[in-house]
């Protein structure tokens, strides 16, 4: 007889994962059921306050899991069944981030390098972000109003994850991705002009232009080729007169805000007004007798 060899078990999650309980574990759920659809595959999902490792969200591939941070959502997690399609509307930004997650487990094929290793390792990072958003919207179109009702908390946490001195080329280069996500088709020239002018005002035109032509480049990358981010990311980083392979500088808490901060901080209100309408509640209906009044009167 040959012996049977127990299963080995299942490793302990890291504890520094996001472990929701409750409510939160039930909502944690009722994603993770929606994610196929918009990923292509399945990827568990965990929502609960404080999770996303310090980000609105965060895909884990390695695990795999994606994380959403609970506070975005503002009903109550017993309040909400996004099977419902219509239900998302009242928690678009936190749905947001969760495309954007999916966006990022369908298309960011390869492993990037953690971003504070090198300055051309953050510039391939931040670069990604608008290109899988566009692939997604590409792919799913329905999902363009989802990934712009997200895209105020995304581009803010990539703002200040960037952050460097006021008017820097670092700061420039920073707000300069709110402007990658129009050549994305998530957001319109109208919302994105105020940055526009700011980081032309900072680094120039020329620069800015050569700028663009480097995300539009990454933004036709093969989602499986690395030599390519690599290189693009490397000549942002020349673009910008910084050294690709110097290790970037801790982020700093700038107090008083730059011209080109108040920029994006404008672009910023233009967008939130334009996704509050969006997803603005109808109308109520006519009343039924309302008609009829009117004509006798």
């Amino acid at each position: 007889m040959s012996a049977i060899t127990a299963p080995a078990p299942a490793a302990p999650a890291p504890s520094w994962l996001a472990a929701p309980v409750g409510d939160w574990k039930t909502l944690s759920a009722a994603m993770t059921a929606e994610v196929p659809a918009i990923a292509g595959f399945p990827v568990p999902v965990a929502c609960a306050p404080g999770a996303g490792l310090g980000h609105p969200a965060c895909y884990l591939p390695g695990i795999p899991v994606i994380e959403v941070d609970g506070d975005l959502l503002e009903p109550d997690p017993d309040d909400c069944d996004p099977a419902i399609p219509g239900d998302r509307e009242r928690y678009p930004v936190l749905w947001g981030a969760l495309v954007h997650e999916c966006a990022h487990a369908a298309h960011t094929r390869v492993r990037l390098p953690h971003e504070r290793r090198a300055n051309w390792c953050g510039a391939a990072r931040q670069l990604e972000e608008s290109r899988i958003e566009g692939r997604q919207a590409g792919r799913r179109p329905a999902d363009r109003r989802w990934l712009r009702a997200s895209a105020v908390k995304l581009v803010l946490a990539d703002f200040t994850a960037a952050a460097a001195d006021p008017s820097s080329p670092r700061e420039a280069a920073a707000a300069a991705l709110l402007l990658a996500r129009e050549d994305a088709g998530i957001l319109d020239p109208d919302e994105t002009a105020p940055v526009t002018a700011g980081v032309e005002a900072a680094i120039g035109t020329e620069a800015l232009g050569r700028l663009r032509a480097t995300w539009r480049a990454f933004h036709a990358v093969a989602d499986d080729d690395l030599r390519t981010r690599v290189a693009l990311a490397r000549r942002w980083c020349r673009i910008l007169g910084l050294d690709p392979d110097e290790a970037p500088p801790a982020p700093l808490v700038i107090k008083i805000p730059s011209e080109l901060a108040k920029a994006l901080a404008r672009a910023i209100e233009i967008l939130a007004a334009a996704v509050a309408a969006d997803f603005a509640p109808p109308p109520p209906p006519f009343p039924p007798d309302a008609a009829d009044k009117r004509e006798h009167e």
